[in-house]
């Protein structure tokens, strides 16, 4: 390692780094920043109540309490099992206040894009400064004697290098015993929820349609004979749809470089 400090010292004091550091000072004072700040204070006060800068003020997420038990002459005739079934507790949350999180949630992701696009100033101005440092020559001296290190001589053989870190590390977390029994553990939560948890009132209306749509197909899987794989297929769904955006990401940023 302490060959390496001389390097890393250079890299440090570098004027790459010096302006990617001014960069970073001048990104707190982008206006879609800011509005991204913004966008967080407002969820985080829709959630948990209180006012942000915009001037909007709310009492958070607040549900109303649901209790409904049969009556002492309707119990006469009822088994225990029956009467649990007609004892219902439970919240309700306005429509409105799910839609509020949802519409803040969908303010933040909107100008996430937008900031990330690799067209915004910003932006572009990161991609150059953070290749100009990558690609630094003291960067690049480093990058070699590492590779060196280890025996890397290529590209290719760092790519395998990395896939082979990859699968062990995934391997290692499959195969824990700790990991097995945590997730079975949490399996079976989930799987408890799901069952005796009942939903009787999804959001509705026009207003964020695809906040109606997606309580929908959670609530369709937890009704479902194999709630807990479905769940997964659904998350797994999920993760691919946004791999493929991050890697459309990635070739269009190694295009601006």
């Amino acid at each position: 390692m302490k060959r390496y400090l001389p390097l890393l010292m250079d890299i440090k004091n570098s004027k790459e780094v010096a302006d990617y550091s001014e960069y970073a000072r001048r990104a707190e004072r982008d206006p879609l920043v800011n509005k991204i700040m913004i966008d967080a204070e407002n969820l985080n006060r829709d959630v948990f109540g209180g006012c942000s800068r915009n001037g909007g003020c709310s009492r958070g997420l607040e549900g109303h309490e649901i209790r409904s038990r049969p009556t002492p002459e309707e119990t006469k005739n009822m088994s225990r099992m029956e009467r649990d079934k007609r004892e219902i507790e439970g919240e309700h949350i306005p429509n409105d206040n799910i839609k509020d999180i949802a519409e803040d949630l969908e303010d933040i992701f909107e100008d996430l894009d937008k900031l990330m696009d690799p067209e915004y100033p910003l932006t572009r101005d990161g991609i150059k400064l953070d290749a100009a440092v990558r690609f630094s020559p003291k960067v690049q001296e480093l990058a070699k004697m590492i590779m060196k290190d280890f025996g890397i001589t290529s590209e290719r053989d760092l790519e395998t290098a990395m896939m082979k870190v990859a699968d062990g590390l995934e391997g290692m977390v499959e195969n824990d015993p700790y990991f097995q029994r945590a997730r079975k553990a949490g399996e079976r939560v989930l799987r408890y929820a799901m069952d005796h948890i009942e939903v009787t009132d999804l959001p509705t209306g026009k207003r964020m349609q695809w906040v109606n749509q997606l309580a929908g197909e959670l609530v369709r899987i937890m009704n479902s004979d194999d709630s807990i794989q479905e769940l997964h297929e659904f998350i797994e769904d999920s993760a691919d749809e946004l791999f493929d955006e991050l890697m459309q990401y990635g070739q269009e940023v190694e295009r601006i470089e």
